[in-house]
């Protein structure tokens, strides 16, 4: 009896040691901030050389809060992970919730699951925002999918290159989410920034769809490497909040300095989402100006930045208003203002060689934020006049009309 008494009490303290090992959860315990890394669609070993990346960041730095990811791994269950000191001291990946399945990132109930899940498991007094997956800027998946209906007659298509990574998108390119959608399903004021870990996601429409919702956008005009961003350099740079605005032109000149040698180049910028309105008041009196004198939009010989999609819809949003308004000084310089205020940093190389053509090279203007040019396109032009950009600078003006 004495003995196995003895096996019970052994049993029950081996089973309470294990309750509070590290591979259990721990209590959910409130932070100061929290970086939620949305990452998903991409090959396995990229995601995984970014959580590593992640990793070295975190374990060379200093930082006060948490890093938590939605991980959609190809052929595993889809993964709620913290990234936290393990027994040996060493940062590690903790499960804070297995889906039990393999769920679909480009599902918007998906993204909604995902920012709802994370203020349970990862409460704190504030929040940042990384978009890692496939997409396309403003444009939907639909407009460029090979598989779209005859009757809605498409112009755009997209040229898959595998080394580049975008955002919101399936990676097939015929199901994802709406940025607008995006933007909608973020609470009010839970995040300082959003960081787009993406292919032309630095657009005036993307940036835009986000004003209300975060203080800053970090993106990319152009196409982003398979890579992405220098994790292990700027990830300490992500939780310094003493100013989230230096911090955040420090990682984008981490990035820059990261890809400036790679013969396909790069471009990078940061914009102030408290500037925006201004912009827009600037180019819809633009907007005025062209349709009060009649001028077609001319998109031939701009500098485009959407290297995988043709016909090109991004293209330097100060070299087309001086184009499509020549002249109009006053106008022109009033813009020019106010993007100069609302793109606290962009810089881009000159050129993208060796066949990629992320972009146009020699590039002939770099303003720091893309917009599209009305061209003669029913299909896009019907679904760029239900952006928010779109509403909001030509107001009653119809661009369907203008060809």
């Amino acid at each position: 009896m004495k003995r196995i008494k003895l096996l019970f009490i052994l049993t029950l303290f081996v089973s309470l040691l294990g309750c509070n090992s590290e591979d259990n959860p721990r209590p959910i315990v409130k932070v100061d901030h929290a970086l939620f890394v949305y990452l998903g669609n991409l090959p396995n070993y990229v995601m995984e050389a970014n959580i590593d990346g992640m990793i070295k960041g975190l374990t060379t730095s200093k930082v006060n809060g948490k890093v938590v990811i939605f991980y959609d791994e190809y052929g595993e269950n889809t993964k709620f992970i913290e990234l936290r000191i393990n027994s040996r001291g060493k940062y590690d990946e903790f499960v804070l919730k297995d889906y039990g399945e393999n769920l679909n990132t480009s599902d918007l109930n998906v993204f909604k699951l995902a920012i709802s899940d994370l203020v349970k498991f990862a409460p704190s007094d504030g929040y940042s925002l990384i978009m890692s997956s496939h997409g396309s800027g403003w444009v939907t998946s639909e407009m460029m999918s090979k598989e779209r209906p005859r009757s809605a007659a498409l112009e755009l298509s997209y040229t898959y290159n595998p080394l580049t990574r975008a955002i919101v998108d399936a990676g097939g390119y015929g199901s994802g989410m709406d940025v607008h959608d995006v933007a909608d399903a973020l609470p009010d004021g839970m995040f300082d920034f959003v960081m787009f870990d993406a292919c032309n996601m630095g657009c005036i429409e993307v940036v835009y769809a986000f004003k209300d919702k975060v203080d800053f956008v970090l993106a990319s005009l152009s196409e982003v490497l398979i890579a992405g961003f220098p994790y292990a350099t700027i990830i300490e740079n992500l939780f310094d909040k003493s100013s989230v605005e230096r911090a955040l032109v420090q990682t984008c000149e981490e990035f820059f300095n990261f890809y400036k040698d790679d013969e396909v180049g790069c471009n990078i910028a940061l914009y102030d989402c408290s500037k925006l309105e201004a912009v827009a008041t600037s180019f819809s009196a633009v907007v005025d100006r062209a349709f009060d004198n009649n001028i077609v939009p001319v998109a031939s010989g701009l500098q485009w930045f959407d290297g995988p999609i043709y016909p090109h819809i991004m293209y330097d949003m100060l070299e087309f208003a001086g184009v499509w308004v020549r002249g109009s000084d006053d106008l022109l310089s009033s813009l020019a203002m106010s993007l100069e205020e609302m793109i606290v940093y962009g810089n881009t190389t000159d050129s993208s060689v060796s066949g990629a053509n992320f972009f146009r090279s020699p590039v002939s203007a770099f303003c720091g934020v893309s917009i599209y040019i009305p061209q003669r396109f029913e299909y896009t032009n019907r679904y760029y006049m239900t952006t928010d950009w779109y509403r909001r600078v030509y107001g009653a003006h119809d661009i369907s009309t203008m060809f």
